[in-house]
């Protein structure tokens, strides 16, 4: 069988962690530390750190998910090894930076690897203006025929979506490519390629449903490849000799650059394995490499890793600072705008990758379940695929599963400080349910027990768990408590 065509094919090292279109939330040329919103105690930390040229071996950035770590990290590299650097930023211009400007990150000193089973984000507007750009369909009807495009491709399987709610070139969307349907894995190297027959069986399907699906599907499989023959597979088994291969690249020298710079996304979800192999590193550190390590649960981190590493620390963003944001990249419907700030958990890209579709369906579950008019049946999960939670075509999709955790988890915590007296800011879609009959005569130790059982089955999840016997588990828990 043929092995597949050129940009498929496995390039050691050089790979950004996201599509070209966006990384973090902006183009990778416009990249510098003026991009990154509402962590300003962060980014003097790491000015100081520049300007005094005194780098330690290894960092840790800490902070909520989709709060700007990993942009930090790379932008933070890409200063320090900034040919024309002016202060603390870099010139973005100088041959260093602009290898950090091209689509897919071909710098030999920069290297990010982030976990392969997390999204795409896709930035609207960027992917509306390759598809698009020279083409006679009125602008006006582009992204409506683009999310028709994204839809016709969830329907073929071979991704699956979180939609933004905002309209326009800002929005982010979500996207899951199905890895076992559409790539092979390479086990030599690590990664994943794709045959010549898979993409030719694909496109002919595609083509005869819609042109501008294929269209699509080339892009999305085009721009990502380096993402999927290059992941680091940090939560899989097997790792140690893939880590090990970073290892031995950290203690080369550096090709053109001052410093080598390893960035690890999502470092807590390392196996022990992996981490045993990182200590090693961090206790005989190379005087040329810098390993950052960007992770949103430190304390999962092994200590002894932990104290060898400068800490950086980011915050969850105002909602004051989210709905600012978003009123300057997204276009969303006031009550809209107001729900995805609240519920963004401080975090930009969670913000902009807001699905007020999903919140309304597990808000309108829980009242139900509230109010006891959710009743179970023989098929235990009958109510989330009857509120439109889960879609009965494709089944107990994990991220479709944990989308309705997370949100069932901030609604319930909400409720529990509604009711304890606590102040703060609540999605105004959400007074059907405070005032309510039923949740009058909820106690705070029954909210208390929901939230219990959501976060139970939220990290069961993250396991290889059964999804329908997980949510069978869950749905007859909180049955129970109430």
């Amino acid at each position: 069988m043929r092995r597949g065509i050129e940009i498929f094919r496995y390039v050691k090292g050089y790979y950004s962690g996201e599509t070209y279109p966006v990384i973090g939330l902006i183009m990778i040329k416009e990249m510098d530390f003026s991009a990154i919103i509402g962590q300003d105690r962060a980014l003097e930390l790491l000015k100081r750190v520049i300007k005094k040229d005194r780098l330690p071996h290894a960092f840790l950035f800490a902070g909520p998910e989709g709060v700007g770590k990993k942009l930090a990290a790379i932008v933070f590299a890409k200063a320090l090894n900034c040919i024309d650097r002016k202060g603390a930023d870099p010139c973005c211009s100088c041959s260093s930076c602009v290898k950090l400007g091209t689509p897919h990150f071909f710098h030999p000193d920069i290297k990010v690897f982030k976990d392969i089973n997390d999204p795409i984000y896709l930035r609207r507007g960027s992917v509306m203006e390759v598809l698009f750009g020279g083409s006679l369909i009125p602008r006006e009807d582009s992204e409506e025929e683009y999310l028709n495009a994204l839809r016709i491709l969830e329907e073929e399987n071979i991704l699956s979506l979180r939609l933004s709610e905002g309209k326009g070139g800002g929005a982010l969307d979500a996207v899951y490519l199905n890895r076992d349907e559409i790539f092979s894995s390479d086990k030599v190297k690590q990664g994943y390629y794709i045959e010549y027959e898979v993409m030719a069986a694909i496109q002919q399907k595609l083509l005869s449903r819609n042109q501008t699906a294929n269209s699509v599907f080339r892009y999305l499989v085009s721009s990502s490849a380096l993402f999927y023959s290059n992941s680091l597979k940090i939560g899989e088994s097997g790792i140690g000799e893939s880590v090990r291969g970073i290892i031995s690249d950290i203690y080369m020298k550096p090709v053109e650059s001052r410093k080598k710079v390893f960035i690890i996304d999502n470092a807590h979800r390392m196996t022990e394995e992996a981490a045993d192999c990182f200590l090693k590193t961090l206790e005989e550190p190379p005087p040329d490499s810098i390993l950052i390590l960007v992770t949103s649960k430190p304390a999962a981190i092994l200590q002894t890793i932990r104290s060898r590493c400068e800490t950086v620390r980011f915050a969850p963003l105002k909602s004051g600072e989210i709905k600012e944001f978003l009123s300057a990249s997204a276009s969303l419907q006031e009550e809209h705008s107001f729900s995805a700030a609240i519920l963004s958990s401080g975090s930009p890209a969670n913000a902009l990758s807001f699905d007020y579709a999903s919140y309304s369906a597990v808000r309108d579950f829980i009242e139900a379940l509230l109010s006891g008019e959710s009743k179970l049946s023989n098929f235990i999960c009958f109510p989330l695929f009857e509120q439109g939670i889960l879609d009965a075509s494709r089944g107990y999709e994990i991220q479709k599963i944990r989308n309705f955790m997370e949100i069932f988890l901030r609604i319930i915590r909400d409720l529990i400080f509604y009711k304890s007296g606590i102040d703060g800011e609540f999605c105004v879609s959400m007074d059907k349910i405070i005032h309510s009959k039923a949740f009058g005569e909820l106690s705070v130790g029954t909210l208390d027990k929901l939230f219990f059982h959501g976060c139970d089955a939220l990290e069961r999840l993250q396991s290889n768990e059964n999804q329908e016997l997980l949510l069978e588990n869950f749905l007859l828990d909180v049955t129970a408590a109430l």
